[in-house]
């Protein structure tokens, strides 16, 4: 409870609050400013190391092939030379003046279309890909992210920096071969850093924290269902190490995608109220109100107000200039928002009555005080008092409603905790019986055949163990066996 001699500290006996000092307008300020994400502008002239090939001829571009810049064997040059010819004469096909238009006219910059589907044979195939990535890393074609995610390019950032004569890549790079990350942070760091020069079409150099960010969003849905993470992260990490990104950039990519509490004036315009005339007094309504409430109830107040009562005012009668409304408006919204959209009552219809109710009661008590600034917006409230008669018992039918539900579930907490620590035992001892077992040995456990496998492209995920001959199922084993453990003390 708050000490009586604290003027400055109130308590509804569950949450201990800080008053706003006298003379504050008690306006709901963002803490800390949202980087928008957005990819970063496209330089004046492709960054590739042999310049802008976007209309080179098939024989320049395929010439490439003998004059890579580390050694590599002859069998590689070929595969470069005839996979690129390959490609190149597919999106010849098609129509445009650069490789660029001609490679979206084809279709292959819809994630859905990766360029292995162009062909079942296997080395054709292969050949395909090899040709794909060459265009990828010398400049000729830029892919969507969508694109650069559903063509699998594993093993692509080493390639990909030595094709790129880019000195603030090789410093990152090494900047990240020195750190004391893991190795598959490292991974990522530089997975991403070239997955993302690649679809922008720049240099390290042109990346900023707008471009990373976007990356980071517009990659997530191409992780596995497993994967819970923002792509990017670890690249945004050395980014901010290397000095690329100002002192103003948040630590981490998460940091900048969390934009703080919203404004009253934000929360309003979510609801894109039309009419300024109506805008302004409901801005400076709650306002006046969020001096006295938390950040919570003043969102639910924006949202009953602005996004529940007045937005759906307009659209009933977009002539509304006004908060005196007509009886027949009035009924026609009540009507309207006390069903939800799939035909169900609304349950918490009589606490946004209310809060109407409150806001044009108010708005006549002000105006009494401060005729100057309320007087034009005192009104007759269109919400009755009778009809909020019996609230209280509807209100004590809904918390009844809530005591049921608890008591309902209470007797299966016991089965669902059992279920939880069992869970957790099978994995645990999957995971040890996968442990033991070489890769590529099959073993069984509780009556199933399982294989360890340890294939390069499921390694981040730690141990894996896939059960043969029964279903074909994959299961990440050191993921699952996490998710599954015991809570932490704070948990």
């Amino acid at each position: 409870m708050a000490d009586p001699s604290d003027a400055t500290v109130t308590s509804t006996c569950r949450v201990r609050r800080r008053d706003l000092e006298s003379g504050d307008p008690g306006e709901v300020r963002s803490q800390t400013r949202a980087t928008v994400p957005g990819p970063p502008p496209l330089p004046a002239a492709p960054p590739g190391r042999f310049g802008d090939l976007t209309r080179a001829s098939i024989e320049e571009i395929t010439g490439l092939a003998a004059q890579p810049p580390t050694p590599v064997s002859a069998s590689t040059i070929s595969s470069r030379r005839y996979g690129t010819g390959m490609i190149l004469q597919h999106l010849a096909g098609f129509d445009g003046a650069t490789w660029q238009e001609r490679w979206e006219a084809a279709g292959l910059d819809d994630p859905d279309r990766p360029v292995a589907g162009l062909s079942g044979h296997r080395r054709t195939r292969q050949l395909l890909l090899c040709g794909m990535r060459m265009l990828f890393q010398w400049r000729v074609v830029r892919p969507c992210l969508g694109a650069v995610h559903a063509n699998r390019l594993s093993g692509y950032a080493e390639p990909f920096r030595q094709m790129q004569d880019d000195p603030l890549l090789d410093a990152f790079f090494d900047l990240v071969d020195a750190s004391e990350e893991g190795h598959i942070a490292k991974l990522e760091a530089k997975f991403d850093i070239t997955a993302a020069m690649t679809a922008f079409g720049i240099r390290l150099a042109g990346m900023t924290p707008e471009g990373m960010l976007y990356y980071g969003i517009q990659s997530r849905p191409f992780l596995s269902a497993s994967e819970n993470r923002l792509p990017g992260r670890q690249a945004w990490h050395f980014l901010r190490l290397m000095g690329r990104f100002p002192a103003s950039a948040p630590a981490t990519m998460r940091g900048s995608a969390y934009r703080g509490p919203r404004s009253v004036t934000e929360m309003i315009d979510r609801y894109q109220v039309s009419d300024a005339e109506v805008r302004d007094p409901l801005i400076d309504y709650i306002t006046r109100r969020a001096v006295g409430i938390d950040y919570t109830t003043t969102e639910a107040l924006a949202q009953g107000l602005a996004g529940l009562f007045w937005s759906a005012i307009e659209r009933i009668n977009p002539a509304q200039r006004d908060l005196r409304l007509s009886q027949a408006t009035y009924e026609q919204w009540k009507a309207e928002t006390a069903v939800l959209p799939d035909g169900r009552p609304r349950k918490n219809f009589d606490a946004l009555q209310l809060a109407v109710r409150s806001f044009y009661l108010d708005l006549q008590s002000w105006a009494v005080t401060e005729p100057e600034r309320w007087a034009r917006w005192a009104v007759p409230c269109p919400v009755r008092d009778s009809e909020l008669r019996g609230r209280n018992g509807r209100r004590r039918r809904v918390v009844e409603r809530m005591a049921d539900r608890t008591r309902e579930r209470q007797p299966l907490l016991p089965v669902l905790t059992e279920y939880v620590d069992q869970h957790h035992r099978d994995l645990e001892s999957l995971l040890a019986a996968t442990r033991e077992a070489p890769p590529g040995q099959e073993f069984t456990h509780h009556g199933r055949r399982y294989r360890r496998t340890n294939a390069q492209a499921r390694r981040a995920a730690g141990s894996w163990a896939g059960l043969t001959g029964i279903t074909g199922f994959l299961s990440g084993l050191t993921a699952g066996e996490r998710r599954a453990g015991p809570a932490g003390p704070g948990g």
